[in-house]
């Protein structure tokens, strides 16, 4: 059996975007591997200084659109 793997624009953008986010953890040094949303609105929320709360607050609006537009 084979199977046929279709790689969508949607799929590439989001796959993208997902680098942009381990990358910016990364440079960061945050640890918690979790999504954006939780991450800014969880408990570690008081860890954050207030440019990762607003990066994150951004990446979060772009994500979401990405996500409905493609």
């Amino acid at each position: 059996m084979t199977y046929s793997t279709r790689i969508t624009k949607n799929d590439l953008c989001l796959n993208f975007l997902s680098d942009v986010y381990t990358n910016w953890l990364d440079d960061q040094k945050i640890d918690h591997k979790i999504c954006a949303s939780e991450l800014l609105y969880g408990r570690i929320r008081s860890q954050l200084t207030n440019s990762q709360k607003q990066w994150l607050g951004t990446f979060i609006e772009i994500w979401e659109l990405t996500d409905e537009n493609t």
